[in-house]
């Protein structure tokens, strides 16, 4: 036995090796497809929510989990949480508190939005790494370079309000422009009380948030270079289906992008990085746990905080 499998091994590895030297070449197969995406766009005339997420309503298979007044979760196709790929402007935020209270899209407010779209189908991998439930993409505006060698200063607001709550929100983005530059910044102050329904409130319902952004942006010939850092203040902002609230949500985030873009292909360079600060508390907003006398029980208070850093880099 032991002859015959040695001389039967080589002869059908010959057999093997003349059968590839008749067919050296391989067939090329190319696939071609079209990737699908929805997307929103907002204007003057849209009415829209203080939560980014409630957005996803008017997409085809989306939909938010209320998870706070500000901070939805978005939700595709009945998948949501980590499943769901989320970015802000190419950028992905690391979560900075329990139960993903500051959801991705909280670090992109209605007031400054200018897109939000949806890839459908079969995700590209160059979109992020967790994206079996679907990637979602929100671009904020951020001024445009102008035709004019003179620089020229541009602005947008946004005003709104809500009778629910008596919540406000005021935004100012300021921008000075020529055909190479671009100056940027941005305020925003939004607020609002307990949710009111016939016979009650919804408490806590409320919520306090500050915001302010300062950008560059630069370009000659084929290439363009941004940088831009925003600091975002979250306070006091309740949650009557979880048993915590935020009472203080402080972010700084940093993102820089150089762009170069050629006859035959094109580099698309970025790196970010984010600090978060969150502290959580169920003693403070909402009535706190009591004893079987009615008088608050510190035992069962509960007060959380914890931080979050990241940095990111894609190419």
């Amino acid at each position: 036995m032991k002859p015959f499998v040695r001389y039967m091994v080589p002869v059908c590895a010959l057999a093997c090796q003349s059968a590839l030297a008749q067919d050296p070449n391989v067939e090329e197969i190319l696939v071609i497809g079209v990737q699908d995406t929805h997307t929103v766009r907002t204007d003057d005339t849209m009415v829209a929510p203080a939560d980014t997420a409630e957005l996803l309503k008017k997409m085809p298979g989306a939909n938010v989990n209320k998870n706070g007044e500000l901070t939805g979760l978005a939700q595709y196709r009945g998948m949501f949480g980590d499943r769901v790929n989320v970015s802000i402007n190419g950028t992905h935020i690391n979560s900075g508190g329990p139960n993903a209270m500051d959801a991705p899209l909280h670090y992109a407010p209605v007031a400054l939005i200018e897109s939000l779209s949806i890839s459908r189908g079969i995700v590209p991998v160059s979109m992020g790494q967790e994206t079996i439930g679907g990637h979602m993409e929100a671009q904020t505006y951020g001024g445009e370079f102008s035709n004019s060698s003179k620089f020229s200063l541009a602005g947008r607001a946004y005003l709104g309000g809500q009778t629910v709550n008596d919540g406000h929100v005021a935004s100012s983005l300021l921008s000075l422009t020529n055909r190479n530059h671009i100056f940027r910044s941005f305020f925003m102050q939004e607020q609002g009380g307990d949710s009111k329904f016939d016979g009650g409130k919804i408490t806590p319902s409320e919520y306090d948030r500050d915001r302010w952004d300062a950008g560059y942006s630069y370009t000659r010939g084929n290439h363009e270079f941004s940088l831009d850092f925003a600091r975002n203040n979250t306070l006091n902002a309740g949650n009557a289906a979880l048993p915590m609230d935020i009472m203080a949500l402080d972010s700084d985030l940093w993102r820089g992008k150089y762009v170069w873009d050629g006859a035959d292909y094109k580099i698309d360079l970025q790196v970010s990085k984010s600090s978060i600060l969150h502290w959580m508390s169920n003693n403070t907003l909402r009535r706190p746990p009591l004893t079987a006398a009615g008088t608050p029980d510190g035992v069962r208070f509960r007060n959380s905080r914890t931080t979050s850093t990241g940095e990111g880099f894609a190419l």
